[in-house]
């Protein structure tokens, strides 16, 4: 009997499987046919596997990860659904430095009033393109900021009803990394007001 696994491997069994290291083979793929969700062919366990995305937020986390061996954590399920990169994403035969990852903190336990947002740069009359990318970053920065703020009231609160199984600084990664998928999802950054969080009523 083979050991070879199926060829599509599902979000339920990411899941299951928790954190896992995965080098992703393609870019992602809109399906053929059509109401069926884009896919992406990733490496698992030595073996090509075609994970069907369950959602537009599953997509995009694997958006420009073509060629890079990367760890990731799959949570949810159906809508809620999200695919959270944990680590360095590296591309194996381009570079042995790491690269910066997306979308974890670096140190989950520090307050976010402590990270510093991307300086603000006010709309002005025939703004630059520079500029305006400078701006909509920075409300993006800030709307990160209200997402850890929310990560540590949700870890907060699971430490409280369950000491004796602490959240995780992997857990507290994946949580950040939902709400703020869930808040991009929402287009709740875009009125976010540029400048220091700390200003921010």
């Amino acid at each position: 009997m083979s050991d070879t696994p199926k060829t599509t491997c599902y979000h339920s069994e990411l899941a299951r499987r928790g954190t896992v290291n995965v080098i992703v083979e393609t870019d992602v793929i809109p399906s053929k046919f059509a109401g069926k969700p884009p896919y992406v062919v990733i490496k698992l366990d030595g073996f090509s596997r075609r994970y069907d995305t369950e959602n537009d937020a599953c997509a995009q986390s694997f958006v420009g990860l073509k060629g890079c061996e990367v760890t990731l954590t799959a949570t949810g399920s159906r809508e809620t659904a999200a695919i959270v990169i944990n680590g360095s994403a590296m591309a194996p035969q381009q570079s042995t430095q790491p690269q910066a990852h997306r979308a974890a903190p670096q140190s989950p336990r520090q307050a976010p009033a402590q990270h510093d947002p991307v300086p603000s740069h006010p709309p002005v009359g025939n703004e630059n393109p520079i500029g305006k990318c400078k701006r909509e970053l920075n409300k993006v920065a800030n709307g990160y900021l209200f997402c850890l703020a929310a990560g540590e009231y949700v870890r907060s609160e699971w430490d409280k009803s369950h000491p004796e199984k602490p959240m995780t600084d992997d857990q507290f990664q994946a949580t950040v990394s939902t709400i703020f998928i869930a808040g991009d999802r929402r287009m709740l950054f875009t009125e976010i007001p540029t400048g220091s969080i700390e200003n921010i009523g």
